[in-house]
């Protein structure tokens, strides 16, 4: 499937696209339709403007990245893109067994105390050399819902990998992203995103995820190719009768 042609720069505000004037040309495949879409992608070519500053660049190339996060069909998706190389995920803690609380209960459509799966991951570099972490990753799954066979419960216990991830069909819909105060003169692993996500099976809740980027992952580099999911502009809606 092939797209119109977008110019990204009259998509939105001077903030939203900072220094970076992409057009983009979009085309795809039918997997795009699915949840994974590494095949569907926004291609074109984005200019610096010499005239921004260094914390001016960051800005730009965080809310960028912010914008792919909030419609990716996967967290994962959007992190490789932005870091273009694959990524492997590992745990920073066993997974253990977390009562929700009331906030957390009511995004899961839960009663307050069901007993869900906490799991604590890092997303990596997958090439050999020095450790990179990308992200981190919090998520509170409930496993009961998600009709998982034994191996993909075993994953979610003792594996690295997001849930979306392990499991095909779910549906991720972040409702939160925040911007934590960056100095440049702050550690290359402290928060430059955290994003807050409803993960969906059949249309009910099935996890909540927590999901911070780090601030190396933002200024390392930023990919002139824009992902499809984060480049469509809104159009006239068919209506048949």
């Amino acid at each position: 499937m092939t797209g119109p042609t977008l110019v990204i720069a009259d998509a939105a505000p001077a903030s939203e696209t900072g220094n970076r004037t992409a057009t983009a040309s979009c085309t795809g495949s039918a997997s795009e339709t699915g949840n994974r879409t590494a095949t569907a992608s926004c291609t074109g070519s984005a200019t610096t403007n010499p005239d921004l500053s260094d914390g001016q660049q960051f800005a730009a190339d965080r809310d960028r990245l912010a914008r792919m996060i909030r419609t990716a069909p996967r967290f994962l998706d959007a992190v490789r893109w932005w870091a273009g190389f694959p990524l492997r995920g590992e745990q920073t803690a066993p997974a253990v067994t977390h009562e929700l609380g009331e906030a957390s209960a009511t995004l899961l459509d839960l009663p307050v105390g069901t007993i869900v799966l906490r799991r604590e991951i890092r997303l990596l570099g997958a090439m050999a050399g020095p450790i990179f972490t990308v992200a981190t990753v919090t998520e509170y799954v409930h496993e009961a819902l998600l009709g998982a066979d034994l191996g993909a419960r075993r994953a979610l216990r003792d594996g690295g990998q997001p849930v979306d991830d392990v499991l095909d069909g779910l549906h991720r819909a972040a409702y939160l992203l925040a911007r934590p105060p960056v100095d440049e003169h702050q550690d290359h692993e402290a928060p430059a995103l955290v994003s807050h996500a409803v993960i969906s099976g059949a249309g009910r809740p099935v996890a909540l995820t927590t999901e911070v980027v780090r601030r190396q992952l933002v200024t390392h580099r930023a990919p002139d190719t824009i992902p499809h999911y984060a480049a469509r502009l809104p159009g006239p809606a068919r209506i048949t009768p």
